[in-house]
């Protein structure tokens, strides 16, 4: 009887993980990033265009390209240096070794020939498309890892309760909004996989701190290689999950002082075999860390304090290991306490490589919000312009809100029942807890120790009034995930009713299109400059080099700025000097630049920023005429200046720029910081040239002006240029367009006209006299 009821609990616990995972892939399917390439036309495919996601694509098209173990520098990031890539390769691997599978079958063909871009099209589909999607699974496991891990922790309660544990805690996190943003369809950025290897880590040591099964060195020592094996996984992913394996440390490091009251036999072996298996998975990763040779004891990136680091925290555990002494097993903690804090005096003061990197590490943090505060992600959960109850709630589900109150009674009875396999779950609580607080990119992983609070703590307290059969406990604890994920199935639900392929957002199409113009373009080895969140799409879609990126300082201080120096420069001179120093062929400007105005101005020119803006006490704010004097506010007017006070077009036009392309897309929301009244096109590519050297002869002194008529899929504009004429007869201007054929996208109505005072002439300006500088001189 026990046996049957044993294999029911059995089977009933891997129905309820099935449901989950398919609960948490089908909101995540729901509520996905996808965009159709043909709207209304499902199997017509789909793209994404979340920035993170397309850099990893291009990462696993270069290693399947290359070949592994992944490129470490990319030429295309930080135009013209090129750029250290600051994630480790382990997630690339990953990607890497599940994209392959999915490739097209036909062989590859590089002539160039019509069937070879066909086919390369499709290649580059499919990588987008596994990579786009690897998340989602990953999600899945994620959230029937944390079921698991509720169903081990809840060891000791009735079977029911356990259920009813399970299903809350693996249903919070297939619910969880934070998740969604980082594990939906259409997002293949590396959060998921660190959140499911933090799971994983979870689910191990759940087993491997229990006090029953230390008694074990056998089962421990496996134990620990588990999870040294994650946690090279997880560092060598994404050097902050650091933070997620420290906090594992500590947990051991806490369960030494119970060894040292009452005989732990495995402990040390766990935590021997946890740091060896850890030093010897992050080896490949460190030794092929571009950052290891020009800051060797850098923090923030793989470096050789990577791999000293679970060197160091084996020799804890040696001695241990070497001999089972009682007089050292109750003195071996206190010994460990003052080496490590001896330790950690000496680097925050002593004057050696070591100690340098990681206060370097530190300021360098610091010094990261510069760049990065104003980001939606980097922005506080419950304080700031997008803080608030409804954020929190939003992301994280109602259940958040009695967390804290659970999170305390797990505590106490972690305390109370000597219960040390609960103490990964409590540090990681409280730690990621002030991560999230801080930051919201970090709520998805706080969804891990928030869902086995509620799970655990939630279930303990309906348990006493309700006492549901085994039978509908799975029900129960998964009604309780439904109404603290409320947020979430509400969303769901909307999105329903919009799939993917029939509507999405304003300006996708139109900006993946922009993306691709760029790389059919002249000069495809040359770099674009961009805002920073097109880096990128740039890299990926247009296959060009950038100066513009997302990884903030990262790369330096200068990838970051040089575009929005060169947006806010008023000085044409100084403009083009700052491309050229960048070897920038074009330039990409999209109508809601102005979205990203006030960020900029708080970088680059913090005291003087209200000088840029109209800033009613009610109302629309709008850029002032000191906006429209900047390169970004001419290239939104066809490079002449927007004057407030004339309600129009004054000054000359850029010389040494010209647009060679306009979306034929208007966005169909207005800026945040309107420029206009009229509809916005999605954006437009400028291109630097060195324009013609037009020579206009007239009578000394006199003012001469030539005017071209242009137009670019439906917009038109006229280029004008003015100067006085010389001493020796001749007035000299930089003419972009040629009048000869096409300037990329935009024509030239007819030839230029050249006015010098009461005299007009028309003449022919060539597109090889335009890209190679030369004179035309006009009699």
């Amino acid at each position: 009887m026990a046996r049957r009821m044993e294999r029911a609990t059995r089977r009933a616990l891997l129905a309820l993980c099935l449901c989950i995972a398919l609960l948490a892939g089908v909101v995540r399917e729901t509520c996905d990033l996808r965009h159709a390439r043909e709207p209304g036309n499902e199997s017509a495919s789909w793209f994404t265009l979340d920035p993170d996601s397309l850099y990893h694509m291009r990462r696993v098209e270069r290693a399947l390209d290359e070949g592994l173990p992944p490129a470490e520098t990319d030429p295309r990031m930080n135009a013209p240096h090129g750029a250290a890539i600051p994630w480790p390769p382990y997630y690339t691997w990953l990607l890497t070794f599940v994209t392959a599978p999915m490739l097209p079958d036909t062989p590859r063909h590089d002539d160039g020939s019509w069937a070879a871009q066909i086919f390369e099209a499709r290649r580059r589909e499919a990588i987008e498309r596994t990579v786009a999607s690897v998340p989602w699974v990953l999600a899945m496991v994620t959230s029937v890892l944390l079921a698991l891990s509720a169903w081990r922790l809840a060891k000791g309660r009735s079977d029911g309760e356990r259920l009813g544990a399970a299903a809350l805690a693996g249903g919070t996190y297939a619910l969880l909004g934070a998740s969604l943003q980082y594990s939906a369809i259409g997002n293949g950025d590396h959060h998921a996989w660190v959140v499911m290897l933090l799971a994983a880590l979870v689910f191990v040591a759940t087993s491997a701190l229990r006090e029953d099964e230390l008694l074990q060195r056998g089962k421990s020592a496996w134990r620990g290689t588990l999870l040294g094996a994650l946690s090279a996984l997880l560092v060598g992913s994404w050097v902050g999950g650091l933070v997620y394996v420290v906090l594992l440390e500590l947990a051991l490091g806490l369960a030494l002082f119970v060894h040292a009251r009452r005989a732990l036999p495995g402990l040390p072996a766990l935590g021997l075999g946890f740091h060896l298996v850890w030093a010897a998975g992050i080896t490949p990763a460190v030794l092929s860390s571009p950052w290891r040779e020009v800051e060797p004891w850098m923090l923030v990136n793989l470096s050789w304090l990577h791999l000293v680091h679970p060197l160091v925290g084996a020799l804890v555990f040696v001695p241990l290991v070497a001999t089972s002494s009682d007089p050292l097993r109750r003195r071996w903690p206190w010994r460990v306490s003052m080496a490590l804090t001896l330790l950690l005096v000496a680097i925050a003061f002593g004057d050696f490589a070591l100690a340098r990197g990681v206060r370097e590490g530190f300021a360098w943090a610091g010094r990261a919000n510069e760049f990065m505060a104003f980001i939606a992600e980097s922005q506080p959960l419950l304080w700031g312009p997008l803080g608030g109850l409804r954020s929190l709630v939003g992301l994280l589900g109602f259940g958040v809100c009695v967390a804290p109150l659970l999170f305390a009674g797990e505590v106490w009875r972690a305390w109370r029942e000597q219960r040390l396999e609960l103490l990964l779950p409590c540090l990681l609580f409280g730690a990621l807890l002030a991560q999230a607080l801080m930051q919201r990119r970090f709520a998805d992983a706080f969804g891990v120790p928030l869902a086995l609070v509620l799970g655990l703590g939630l279930t303990s307290v309906v348990w006493r009034v309700v006492k549901p059969t085994t039978g509908l406990a799975s029900a129960l604890g998964l009604v309780l995930a439904f109404a603290s994920g409320y947020p979430t199935l509400s969303l769901a639900l909307t999105r329903r009713d919009r799939p993917w392929f029939e509507t999405k957002g304003d300006a996708a199409r139109p900006l993946h299109a922009l993306y691709g113009r760029l790389g059919k373009l002249q000069g495809r080895d040359e770099a674009v400059l961009a805002s920073w969140d097109h880096g990128h799409a740039i890299e990926w879609i247009g296959q060009r080099p950038s100066i513009a990126t997302n990884f903030g300082s990262y790369l330096g201080r200068d990838s970051y700025l040089d575009p929005w120096r060169f947006f806010l420069e008023s000085d044409a001179t100084q403009a083009e000097a700052l491309l050229e120093a960048r070897g920038a062929r074009h330039v990409l400007i999209c109508g809601d630049f102005t979205k990203d105005l006030e960020v900029m101005l708080r970088l680059l020119a913090p005291d003087d920023r209200r000088s840029y803006l109209l800033i009613p006490r009610e109302g629309v704010v709008f850029p002032s005429q000191r906006f429209f004097d900047t390169l970004a506010g001419r290239l939104l007017v066809h490079g002449r200046t927007a004057s407030l006070s004339a309600r129009g077009l004054t000054g000359n036009s850029l010389d040494f720029l010209r647009l060679v392309h306009a979306s034929p897309e208007f966005l169909s929301a207005p800026p945040p910081i309107p420029h206009t009244s009229d509809p916005v096109r999605v954006g437009w590519i400028w291109e630097r040239v060195p324009g013609a050297r037009v020579e206009l002869a007239g009578e000394p002194g006199a003012r001469a002006q030539v005017s071209i008529e242009l137009s670019c899929n439906g917009e038109r504009w006229t280029w004008l240029g003015s100067a006085t004429v010389e001493a020796d007869g001749f007035a000299r201007l930089r003419v972009p367009y040629s009048t000869d054929g096409a300037n990329g996208d935009t024509l030239a109505a007819g030839p230029a006209r050249g006015f010098v005072g009461t005299r007009s002439v028309e003449f022919v300006v060539r597109e090889d006299d335009v890209l190679a500088g030369a004179t035309v001189r006009v009699p």
